[in-house]
């Protein structure tokens, strides 16, 4: 599995073996929700940022890519061995934080 991985630290790169390249992540608004005074500002502010916008309905979609650092841990003995060649880490479902620092 593909993780972003970064320090708390802010130390680049973040660890031994990750590979710096890009991320991709979807943003949906849902214009049935938004107050309707609100609309044209939002549309507005949508358009600015962001890669390949479109609507769908009352579905605003695009998608904001960022720089990143990648690293590959394909099962629990990896990850095991990473954490102990890096100490403390805080884990999500696509993200690895090597705690090295103080962290909010």
């Amino acid at each position: 599995m593909r993780f972003r991985v970064n320090k708390a630290s802010g130390t680049e790169p973040p660890c031994e073996g990750a590979v710096f390249g890009k991320y991709s992540e979807e943003h949906i608004v849902d214009l049935s929700k938004v107050q309707y005074n609100f609309k044209d500002k939002v549309i507005d502010i949508w358009k600015t940022h962001g890669v390949n916008q479109r609507r769908e309905g009352d579905l605003l979609i695009k998608y904001f890519e960022y720089d990143v650092w990648w690293l590959e841990i394909n099962n629990l003995k990896e990850l095991m061995n990473f954490i102990k060649k890096e100490g403390h880490i805080v884990l999500a479902s696509d993200e690895i934080t090597i705690y090295d620092d103080y962290l909010e």
